[in-house]
């Protein structure tokens, strides 16, 4: 899946994806700040989770398609699909992890 996502970026750009580490630190902190406020202080469900992880995913999927014309519908479709797998699955180890301790 990431050679689909990489050849994406590369045929948009005209170059190879160069990770800039500030900005994803920064992203994935500000992704576990939301999953923690609007869900696990609260324990809410693990739907709870799966929505807030595709709206969030979706915001900026949605904004990449509306913007960026070699953007493909399927990649928007399946990278918002995986923010709410993503919060989903990390809530669900969050609440496991917690009943062990």
């Amino acid at each position: 899946m990431s050679s689909y996502f990489n050849n994406q970026v590369k045929s948009i750009q005209g170059s190879a994806i160069k990770l800039n580490m500030v900005a994803s630190i920064l992203c994935y902190i500000s992704l576990i700040f939301g999953l923690y406020y609007f869900i696990l202080k609260d324990k809410r469900s693990i739907v709870d989770a799966f929505l807030l992880g595709l709206v969030i995913y979706s915001v900026y999927d949605l904004t990449t398609l509306a913007l960026l014309k070699n953007w493909f519908v399927t990649t928007a479709v399946i990278d918002t699909l995986w923010g709410g797998i993503l919060f989903a699955l990390t809530t669900t180890f969050v609440y496991k992890l917690s009943n062990v301790y």
